[in-house]
């Protein structure tokens, strides 16, 4: 959405209400500066570097949704409300919208697009594009968390959505609670199951969700599975005082032993999962996966301390390895991020991932049993 046409749209509709606003005393003209201010300097961090965005509204940014809003509301209010005769004829009367989500009653899918071609013809970069979703014969249309298909509700139509309650409830993590002696039944007989360890996954999709699900239940796991939407854009984003955080445990990377080694970030960064590789080794790539809360800085000195010192180390995977194919020489090792997890569970379970589908050749294969016991107590 472009910023001008936001700040105006806003504008526009504080102009006409502006007698029913508490303004705490700012007047039109000083409104139009501060979201001038506020929408022209929206910055965000990627990759340790600061950008500005300059074209658009920023989602991370408090009033952007609302201006949004307001904006498609102008689109809606300079096109099909100017004749409201003509939007009767198109949609036989109803038309809503819950931001950027329009629903209609129309006759037939031209219609459909007309309607919302009306609405895209008011941006004059030609980037408002919709998706129309037209149902065919007994089919339902998706509307946000919701499918709607317009008849007189049966029993299947009512069970349907039911369903789709029950569902959006157990997705969050809730019981879903309903009336009658089916629901009650359901609840006793999960009463009867025990304790279900609660896991929260990141959500893929609902394919995905629903393997997790019977799988557990094929095996007859103890777990409850909760997915959530992971890390959004939002978490990647929108950063408090991004240069605050050191990318380097010294300060300085070209003094630091460890930031030339690393792969995918600096020494400082933690909640990882790695991969070390000997650079020793010419004829097969040896390398151990792995995974830790603390910095990379302090994970690799360690791997590095016992490479190069066997026998004080004797359980690493690192020390073996050198005791048993590099006796004597300097260790040569190399650290790259493999994935970034707040989590402690999701890390781990990055971490079992990892080492599963690539077989890392100096792992003995523990972390996997580790994981489990990580996640099932």
């Amino acid at each position: 959405m472009s910023i001008q046409y936001s700040i105006d749209a806003v504008i526009e509709l504080a102009e006409e209400h502006w007698e029913e606003l508490d303004t705490f005393g700012i007047t039109l003209v000083e409104l139009h500066k501060i979201l001038e201010l506020v929408f022209g300097n929206s910055y965000f961090t990627f990759d340790q570097k600061l950008y500005w965005q300059r074209d658009g509204l920023f989602m991370g940014c408090s009033p952007s949704p609302g201006a949004a809003i307001i904006a498609v509301y102008r689109m809606e209010r300079n096109s099909i409300y100017t004749d409201i005769h003509y939007l009767n004829r198109l949609v036989h009367t109803y038309y809503c919208r819950y931001v950027d989500d329009n629903s209609s009653l129309a006759p037939d899918e031209d219609s459909a697009k007309q309607i919302c071609d009306q609405i895209s013809a008011q941006d004059s970069r030609g980037r408002i594009q919709w998706e129309i979703d037209f149902p065919q014969q007994n089919q339902f249309v998706p509307f946000l968390d919701t499918e709607i298909k317009i008849e007189a509700d049966g029993p299947e139509e009512i069970q349907h959505s039911l369903d789709i309650v029950d569902e959006l409830a157990r997705s969050n993590g809730y019981i879903p609670r309903s009336n009658g002696p089916q629901s009650a039944n359901r609840r006793r007989k999960k009463g009867n199951q025990g304790y279900q360890a609660p896991l929260k996954l990141p959500y893929i999709s609902e394919k995905t969700s629903n393997q997790i699900r019977n799988y557990i239940k094929s095996r007859k796991l103890p777990i409850r599975p909760i997915f959530t939407p992971g890390r959004t854009l939002k978490d990647m984003f929108c950063r408090s005082r991004p240069f605050d955080q050191k990318g380097c445990i010294l300060g300085n990377p070209a003094n630091c032993r460890v930031c030339p080694t690393i792969e995918g970030g600096k020494c400082a960064t933690k909640h990882v999962v790695y991969r070390v590789t000997c650079n020793l080794c010419s004829e097969s790539v040896q390398f151990y996966d792995g995974e830790t809360d603390r910095p990379c800085h302090h994970r690799f000195m360690e791997h590095l301390r016992a490479a190069n010192n066997p026998p004080s180390y004797r359980n690493n995977a690192l020390a073996k390895h050198y005791a048993l194919h590099h006796v004597g020489q300097t260790a040569a090792l190399s650290f790259k991020i493999l994935d970034q997890q707040q989590n402690n569970v999701r890390r781990k379970i990055s971490e079992a991932v990892k080492i599963r589908q690539d077989a890392p050749p100096l792992n003995n294969r523990d972390e996997l049993v580790h994981t489990m016991k990580f996640v099932i107590r």
